[in-house]
Formats: structure tokens, C-alpha cells, sequence
């Protein structure tokens, strides 16, 4: 009767309240160059520092050694050996792929130098709004994983949240994501994971292998502690995060920190 909107549980608040970080009622831009997309006050941690936390939390992530030039670049995907992906390096940018800063699978030294090229030419239009701190080489990640994004939120009101659902660019065009306040014991992991839209994708759906959910629920338990033990950081966000028949493997990770 006040206008205030009441929910019967937390859980539920959460995930009404997580609806604003999927809307925004301004009118869409008109076309030209993409928004340099990282939350004010906020840092995008650089890709080599995000992939060895994540690691080293207990969840296996691809390796992100930066090129500052192309040839640092072969060397470096010679090193992982071929198919490489390659991603700008930048603290103002959060969402690479619409600026142009993402090539995928490539499988020789001269199209890691063009990539290389063509990825610092596309940059130029934001050279005076971003700092460029290079290059990310990293391998491919074998095929045949389903794309999840697992996360966590801290939200002003509620605190850590942990975020679980279909992952890539399902993230934002289908938005099949649940939220669970954190801390949360194995019940309420195991319950998170089960209330996505997707979940028959996890077990196995029309002659699709049935996925790792015990890696899964490992990996949720290891970034909830991460979380925990890292007040600082304010987002952390693995997508796509793929979920194989054994295993999983973080593709790309984003972690903001605060200051």
C-alpha cells in the first residue's frame, strides 16, 4: 500500500533487484562507437592478475600473458602452441568483443600478427578515453563445453551474491540466471544450480552428454570462499565458464576491484 515492494524470502528480493543490472531505461545510443563499459569507481583487473587468482582459488582458468608488440605475440602463442585467442588488455574496457579487441582460434604465426595489427588499429578510437596495457594471449579451450557464467555481486543492502547460468552471449540474450546470498551451504549451491531455465542442458537434454555438475559445485564453493576472503573486489565474473562431461575450464574472467 506504500509503494514499497515486499518478498517473501531474500533469495527472491535478490533476484528481483538483480533485474536492474539488466535494465536500463535510457534510450539506446545512436549507432557509432561502443560505450567504454566498466562500472564508475570501479578497476578491471588485469587479465594475466584475474586468471592466476581464479587459478589459484581452485578453478581452473586460461592462462593471460600480455604482447606488447606482435612478434612478443607469436612468441607467446608458440609457446602455448596453436589455435590461440588474443584479446585487448584494458582497464576501461569490460566487453571486448563489440570494440573489436577479440579474435578467436587462430592457428599461425602470421594471423596472430595481423590479429595483433587489426586489434591496436580498432583501439585507436578510444586511445583518448582507455589505457592499453597490451595484448592477452591465451589458448583455446578444446571444444564440446556448455558456456555457463558463474559470479559473484556485492550488493550495497545484501552483500556477496553468488550468480549462476547459462553462459556467452545466452548471458545477456536470454538472462537465465539465478542469485543466491552468500554465505550458502552445499544445499543452497545445489539449489541454485537447479533453478536456471537451463538446468536440463547440465544433466543432459535430447542425446547431449550430461555435465560436471561436481566440478560445478566445487567451483561455486571455491569463488564463494574466494569472495570471502576478498572484501575488495566488488564483481568477479567468469564467462563463459565451460562445463564439460569432466571438468570445467574459465575462458574469460573479469574481476573489478574498488579504488
Amino acid at each position: 500500500e506504500a509503494g514499497i515492494p515486499v518478498f517473501p524470502t531474500p533469495e527472491r528480493g535478490i533476484a528481483a533487484l538483480a533485474q536492474f543490472f539488466w535494465f536500463d531505461p535510457r534510450p539506446a545510443p545512436a549507432p557509432g562507437r561502443p560505450p567504454v563499459a566498466v562500472p564508475e569507481g570501479l578497476q578491471l583487473l588485469p587479465p594475466p592478475e584475474a586468471a592466476a587468482l581464479i587459478t589459484k582459488a581452485g578453478i581452473p582458468a586460461a592462462a593471460a600473458p600480455l604482447a606488447l608488440e606482435a612478434e612478443q605475440a607469436v612468441e607467446l602463442a608458440r609457446g602455448f602452441g596453436y589455435p590461440v585467442a588474443m584479446k585487448i588488455a584494458s582497464p576501461q574496457m569490460a566487453h571486448k568483443t563489440e570494440m573489436g579487441g577479440v579474435y578467436l582460434g587462430l592457428v599461425n604465426d602470421e594471423e596472430v600478427r595481423q590479429a595483433y595489427q587489426e586489434i591496436m588499429d580498432a583501439t585507436r578510437l578510444y586511445e583518448h578515453r582507455v589505457t592499453i596495457h597490451g595484448v592477452s594471449v591465451s589458448p583455446m579451450a578444446k571444444p564440446g563445453g556448455l558456456e555457463v557464467i558463474l559470479g559473484v555481486i556485492t550488493d550495497p543492502q545484501y552483500g556477496p551474491t553468488l550468480m549462476f547460468g547459462l553462459g556467452g552471449v545466452n548471458t545477456e540474450i536470454y538472462k537465465d540466471v539465478a542469485f543466491c546470498i552468500l554465505p550458502a551451504d552445499e544445499a543452497e549451491l545445489a539449489d541454485l544450480m537447479q533453478r536456471i531455465k537451463g538446468y536440463p542442458l547440465l544433466t543432459g537434454y535430447r542425446g547431449q552428454p550430461p555435465r560436471d555438475t561436481k566440478a560445478l559445485l566445487a567451483a561455486m564453493k571455491a569463488l564463494a570462499t574466494f569472495a570471502g576472503k576478498h572484501p575488495e573486489l566488488d564483481q568477479i565474473e567468469l564467462n563463459p565458464l565451460l562445463l564439460y562431461e569432466k571438468g570445467l575450464f574459465a575462458v574469460d574472467v573479469r574481476i573489478f576491484s574498488r579504488g
